[in-house]
């Protein structure tokens, strides 16, 4: 991204820009190395948040620099993957058994471009949904489940998405052995239907 649009981008949602880097507005290499943003541009985000847009981002941590992804929509941001059933919430969509598997391959899309190590390419290789409940976690409210198979860089992964009356409650992945490799829950973020 340019500096032209990174700068842009920032003055767009009000309160994203720290006031004590406000004074780097016009120096556009500065702006740059603090913001090194490049959009993130996959079908399935298109198809499934079309008012929405995506920007993985590096930031300063005590153990090098990170990526991250976060969304812009409505004048907000929203930091991913943490803010997906907020996003999902303020844009009107909801999760049915229709949309749950584009919105399972877009949860998959961001997960990779926020990825700690690089991800080149990501394939969906199988996937299926179904209204049975996983009782391990007996929550009422996660009444149904989707499955996708996924290739990440030649590594095959299952990733399950429990979700409830239309948010995402519990995702996890698993290596092709059955070990887990990373999850995400959202028990508190049970937002009216």
């Amino acid at each position: 991204m340019s500096a032209a649009d990174i700068k842009e981008m920032l003055l767009a949602v009000p309160g994203w820009l720290p006031t004590y880097h406000s004074i780097y507005l016009d120096d556009t290499a500065q702006l740059v190395r603090m913001y090194p943003f490049m959009e993130v541009m996959a079908a399935p985000l298109k198809r499934v948040f079309p008012r929405a847009r995506f920007y993985n981002g590096l930031r300063n941590t005590a153990n090098g620099r990170r990526p991250y992804v976060v969304a812009i929509a409505q004048r907000k941001v929203y930091a991913l993957l943490g803010a997906t059933n907020s996003l999902l919430s303020d844009l009107g969509v909801k999760i049915t058994r229709k949309n749950v598997l584009e919105l399972a391959k877009a949860f998959v899309v961001l997960w990779a471009a926020g990825a700690r190590r690089a991800v080149r390419h990501v394939t969906v290789l199988d996937q299926k949904s179904t209204n049975t409940p996983r009782i391990t976690f007996r929550d009422p409210k996660l009444t149904d489940r989707a499955w996708l198979k996924v290739d990440v860089d030649g590594d095959t992964q299952q990733w399950y998405f429990e979700y409830g009356p239309s948010q995402f409650g519990i995702v996890t992945v698993q290596d092709s052995k059955g070990k887990y490799i990373d999850g995400f829950n959202y028990p508190e973020r049970w937002l009216r239907d």
